[in-house]
């Protein structure tokens, strides 16, 4: 054989294996759109667990911030233990339950008859009053019924540093109201809306 056909005969056996060499460049592009997918994937899901994260820790401080340091803390904890307690359990404590026996109590914290009126919807009447001491300051506590449902309000004799929020802590509707130089504290637990109507009315007497 000669040196030219041999030349030949390589040349055709050359082409003959890159011709069957498959091209893996489509493969390649392939693998990479996939790997780029999945790391936005990753990424994608990373941003949302910390957006979910934020959101979380966002409504809980929303919903607890009684006990996130405040100086009004103690007095929202134990002004709703106290209705808890007293009203909605019950438990004995020596109320006063009569207009006469109240209304001497009622103007040692500049709150008048005709605020008490006006106080809540129709149906709603001053079922009973006493002072008690809440977060270590003497503190009126006024309950109002509707022969079903019953409302604790707080009226505190040094007024309050800053107005609690609204917010719900062991299953009841608590907030603040300030009106003048009273200031105080809504309690009520089984009915919505309820702890708001009565701060609405207490601050636009």
């Amino acid at each position: 054989m000669s040196i030219h056909e041999h030349m030949q005969q390589d040349e055709q056996l050359r082409q003959a294996l890159f011709a069957e060499t498959p091209d893996a460049s489509g493969v390649v592009a392939a693998v990479r759109a996939r790997i780029r997918q999945e790391e936005y994937r990753k990424g994608l899901q990373r941003r949302w667990i910390a957006i979910a994260a934020v959101a979380v820790l966002t409504l809980g401080s929303a919903i607890t911030w009684a006990v996130s340091g405040r100086p009004e803390t103690k007095v929202v904890t134990a002004a709703v233990r106290d209705h808890r307690a007293e009203v909605l359990q019950n438990s004995p404590r020596r109320w006063k339950a009569t207009i006469p026996a109240m209304q001497p109590l009622l103007e040692q914290y500049r709150v008048g008859w005709s605020d008490v009126q006006t106080l809540l919807p129709a149906g709603y009447v001053l079922a009973k009053a006493k002072e008690c001491r809440l977060g270590g300051e003497r503190t009126l506590h006024m309950v109002f019924s509707d022969g079903t449902r019953d409302l604790s309000v707080f009226v505190r004799a040094e007024g309050l540093t800053t107005v609690p929020r609204p917010a719900i802590l062991d299953g009841a509707e608590v907030a603040g109201f300030r009106r003048g130089s009273i200031s105080g504290i809504v309690v009520a637990a089984g009915a919505p809306g309820l702890c708001a109507e009565a701060v609405r009315r207490l601050t636009a007497l």
